[in-house]
């Protein structure tokens, strides 16, 4: 498994350096299940991605005529808070937000009454029937670290191991 690191000064940086690291660090193969099945993907083995700024303007990176963006700014504006509540359109088998909903309260009331020098703050996506769902959720884990004093986020999802990619 390769481990690649990356440090951005802003989420546009982050998404410039991402592709060029995926561009020399990433692995592709074909998509056997899901809403893209059949088509190839190349991703990361493993990604630690820290942005400095994390919500300084522009979220969404400015890029060359001719190449699409990877966002609008629109699009985030109105993802971002149906990311954080249950509201669950009626094509949608789940919402990230359903879960985050029900556990950021009693996240920030840890924090508030223990302090941030923990590492119990995390949130985790889905359940153990998730895995029966025919789109299951990808994202899995949201560990919030704490001794910093503020929510740098770590997003955990499922691990591509070498015995899962057959390789």
């Amino acid at each position: 498994m390769e481990l690649v690191q990356i440090e951005a000064r802003d989420l546009p940086e982050a998404w410039y350096l991402c592709i060029r690291e995926c561009m020399h660090h990433g692995y592709i193969y074909t998509i056997d299940r899901g809403s893209h099945q059949g088509q190839q993907r190349k991703e990361f083995d493993s990604i630690t991605l820290r942005v400095k700024y994390p919500g300084s303007r522009p979220l969404v990176p400015v890029v060359p005529e001719g190449v699409p963006p990877p966002s609008t700014q629109d699009y985030v504006e109105q993802y971002l808070p149906y990311l954080m509540c249950g509201q669950k359109e009626g094509n949608e088998q789940y919402t990230y937000g359903q879960d985050i909903e029900a556990q950021l309260p009693f996240l920030i009331k840890m924090y508030k009454e223990d302090g941030f020098g923990t590492n119990q703050g995390c949130m985790s996506i889905g359940s153990a029937q998730s895995i029966l769902m025919s789109d299951p959720p990808f994202l899995c884990l949201l560990p919030v670290m704490g001794p910093l004093g503020w929510f740098p986020f770590e997003l955990g999802c499922h691990p591509n191991s070498e015995g899962v990619r057959g390789q």
